[in-house]
């Protein structure tokens, strides 16, 4: 008789599962692959343990993931992706998850990003939204988005602003800094090209 899985059982077969999909993304992902090699042309090395699978903690799991900030103090800032696996459910959203907090990292490696600047902030979430997939028309119509004229845009906007407003030093002031970087952010899809974003789709 099999006995029932644990807790620890289900949170280990999630870990494995999230650094496997992590591995084949890096090694089998272009796109990831090309974000990855121009942070390093940049001149920004690679951290060892920069890709990171945790258990979201707490009741109300909602992340997908996250790049670390600095935390403003005197401790040393070293940065990392992590990446929610209790959350993730498949290959395409992790690879998502991943190509949005790449083009963070990118941001962060080309210049000086400070996030207690609301308009830096939102200009690397507009990037990022933008970037990574997250707002094709399926992924809008998998929400239960329909607009299809300008929909991509309104779902970027919508999305950067969620995260803005989750800055402490942005509370109220997302959206309008949102639209005041979003021409130029969305138009800046460095280091990509329109086809590495019609593969994001």
């Amino acid at each position: 008789m099999n006995r029932p899985a644990s807790d620890s059982d289900l949170e280990k077969k999630q870990h494995e599962s999230c650094l496997r999909m992590v591995h084949n993304a890096l090694t089998k992902n272009d796109v990831i692959e090309k974000i990855v090699g121009e942070i390093e042309a940049l001149g920004c090395s690679i951290p060892e343990n920069f890709f990171q699978c945790q258990q979201e903690p707490g009741a109300h799991k909602k992340h997908l993931g996250g790049f670390t900030v600095p935390g403003g103090g005197d401790e040393e800032y070293t940065p990392a992706i992590i990446l929610f696996e209790n959350n993730i459910t498949d290959k395409d959203e992790l690879e998502k998850t991943l190509q949005h907090e790449l083009i963070h990292a990118y941001d962060r490696c080309k210049g000086k990003l400070e996030y207690k600047n609301c308009l830096h902030h939102a200009c690397t979430e507009v990037r990022a939204s933008n970037l990574s997939g997250e707002c094709s028309w399926y992924q809008e119509l998998l929400r239960g988005h329909l607009t299809l004229a300008g929909g991509k845009m309104e779902c970027v906007k919508r999305r950067a602003a969620l995260s803005v407003e989750a800055n402490p030093y942005c509370k109220g002031a997302s959206q309008a800094a949102v639209e005041k970087v979003f021409e130029t952010a969305y138009k800046d899809i460095s280091p990509l090209n329109e086809n590495d974003i019609w593969q994001t789709k």
